[in-house]
């Protein structure tokens, strides 16, 4: 213990080599680069997984808006407006009861992870620029 204390508390100083700092400095631009790369690889992944997701969650929707009868609510505001007006309370209510909320909120689950995985993308293009380095 005594030996390995004498060594480092000694007024000599060590010599290193010069290329260290450059060697170290440019492996951590390599470890930069290359998880940008996987972060980039990862949000294209859920790009192309929740714009799969969107299209069928979306037409799922629209069968379930179609099979609630919301239309003939929409229909009624036009056919008898002064109806809808007094009763707007009830109207509203109905109309949110039929809604098919779970479907819409698949729709946009998806959408927002397309949409936030699209600025992710976008985010690592702008500080790495990677995108022609991936090919």
């Amino acid at each position: 213990m005594g030996d390995n204390y004498e060594l480092f508390n000694s007024s000599e100083s060590f010599e290193l080599p010069r290329e260290l700092f450059n060697k170290i400095m440019a492996r951590i631009r390599k470890e930069e680069r290359d998880r940008a790369k996987r972060r980039y690889i990862f949000f294209l992944t859920a790009v192309i997984v929740s714009f799969g997701a969107f299209v069928p969650f979306t037409n799922f929707f629209w069968q379930e808006f179609n099979k609630s009868g919301a239309f003939h609510f929409f229909a009624f505001i036009f056919s008898d407006f002064r109806a809808v007006l007094a009763n707007w309370q009830d109207f509203v209510l109905a109309i949110f009861e039929l809604f098919p909320s779970a479907s819409l909120m698949m729709s946009f689950t998806a959408l927002f992870i397309f949409l936030w995985s699209i600025k992710n993308m976008v985010d690592i293009k702008i500080k790495y620029q990677i995108i022609n380095k991936l090919i």
